[in-house]
């Protein structure tokens, strides 16, 4: 079984705090175990299936809680909206969730979401870029040249941020916002997006820029014949939160677990599965070129919407 980015990247958020050992959890009055629920959205898991997507958090939180030597009776619920899920984790049915971080941005504002944990890739940074990629030579040199053309969106649909950093963007050239500028398409993959760059079927795609590094150490011809004509800042793609039913002492404990998990040879393993080196504590400094990207935004679209008559 194989699993996108997106899946990968809010699936470590899982595993992170199922690793941990939770005395704040409720007990199990048939079994002694204590329940810890987390909170993911259907969206999440892209094209994998429900019962697919329970029995990989199942398998990989078996294995890690008993590395951990820990009673806790992990579970994730599935909700079919992010709206769902926030207002399960404030109802203190789950203890944690973990949310795109546009997601994340604007419940914070009214639900009580405590930012806890972040991965690290293997750069040592904990954000992502993402770049706008077309072949070289071709008359597509900036963004102003996509006008009227196809981009293939490589990136999972229901993160925002991609096409937010895009419309900011154009907007600071004095040009209108992405769907209006050019024909915008989802690609099944971002490799699905890169190829189609590169066979032309389209005149552009926008990817992270590990996916395209990635592509092409697999395919040098892929490096030479592609190029990035714009670059986004870094930016956190996904956060994970406690909620108020996670007390203080459990939140230290999920921390020391999480964090440690690079010290030990299978704790490497699972980091390695999501392509991360370590995890560590939240600092709002991951999160700060993400705020003032969605604030441009808001600024934008409060006065293009006021401009309009």
């Amino acid at each position: 079984m194989t699993a996108d980015m997106s899946f990968r990247a809010l699936l470590f958020g899982f595993l992170c705090v199922a690793s941990a050992t939770s005395a704040g959890a409720k007990t199990d009055a048939d079994n002694g175990r204590r329940s810890v629920e987390l909170a993911f959205t259907s969206i999440a898991f892209g094209q994998i299936s429900r019962e697919d997507a329970q029995i990989v958090v199942q398998t990989w939180k078996e294995r890690i809680t008993e590395f951990f030597d820990t009673d806790i009776d992990g579970r994730v619920v599935i909700y079919d909206s992010t709206e769902d899920a926030v207002r399960a984790v404030e109802a203190g049915r789950a203890m944690a969730i973990t949310l795109f971080t546009f997601d994340f941005l604007a419940q914070q504002q009214n639900a009580d979401l405590t930012p806890a944990i972040v991965g690290v890739f293997a750069d040592g940074h904990t954000t992502e870029k993402y770049v706008v990629v077309v072949r070289v030579g071709t008359s597509t040199q900036n963004l102003a040249d996509l006008r009227d053309t196809q981009i293939r969106i490589g990136t999972p649909a229901e993160n925002r941020l991609p096409l937010i950093w895009l419309d900011v963007a154009l907007q600071q050239q004095g040009l209108t916002s992405g769907r209006q500028h050019a024909r915008m398409q989802q690609a099944e993959s971002s490799a699905s997006a890169i190829l189609a760059v590169f066979f032309g079927q389209v005149q552009a795609c926008i990817v992270t820029e590990r996916a395209l590094q990635t592509q092409g150490e697999l395919n040098p011809q892929i490096a030479r014949e592609l190029t990035v004509i714009a670059r986004s800042p870094g930016l956190l793609p996904t956060v994970v939160s406690f909620g108020p039913a996670c007390d203080d002492s459990t939140r230290v404990l999920m921390l020391a677990a999480t964090t440690t998990l690079h010290q030990r040879p299978l704790g490497r393993q699972v980091l390695e599965l999501f392509g991360l080196s370590r995890i560590r504590a939240f600092r709002d400094t991951d999160v700060q070129a993400t705020r003032e990207l969605v604030a441009a935004y808001e600024r934008w679209q409060q006065l293009s919407s006021t401009a309009t008559p």
